[in-house]
């Protein structure tokens, strides 16, 4: 299988309000070493964080869930029909407690500039993906099987 791994992690604390949630999000592009030998990401990428209000009282008692994640892919190469695409959440300690993937599908690929959403839709536990829970973003991007 051939493997295309690209790392995005959104450090520091998610748990603030929606009010102040800012537009932009600074990512970092995590290089994957094996051996000795540091191993290039062959893309960049920026995402936008979709989040949902839910609750039965939505200016006191709420919770702003994180329903899906859209990755646009910022180049330089062009991610291949078939590959899948992950976007997961993560508490504190590193573990990931929500999680959704996509798979390209389209003939041309994910070309420059396209953007792909990811809907979070396995949860390790109910509200996983209220943002209070989560510390950092994770994604991972698998290329096709051959």
């Amino acid at each position: 299988m051939n493997i295309l791994v690209l790392l995005l992690v959104v450090g520091g604390s998610l748990a603030v309000g929606m009010a102040s949630l800012d537009n932009e999000i600074a990512l970092n592009a995590q290089e994957l070493g094996v051996g000795e030998k540091t191993i290039d990401s062959e893309i960049d990428a920026s995402l936008i964080l979709v989040i949902e209000r839910t609750g039965p009282d939505f200016n006191v008692n709420y919770k702003d869930v994180i329903v899906s994640c859209k990755f646009t892919n910022e180049g330089p190469n062009t991610i291949l029909v078939g590959s899948t695409i992950y976007c997961k959440l993560l508490d504190q300690a590193g573990n990931v407690i929500a999680e959704g993937s996509v798979v390209v599908t389209d003939v041309d690929g994910l070309e420059v500039g396209e953007q792909i959403e990811i809907p979070i839709n396995d949860v390790n536990f109910t509200n996983a993906n209220n943002i209070e829970n989560i510390d950092e973003i994770l994604f991972v991007v698998q290329g096709p099987s051959p």
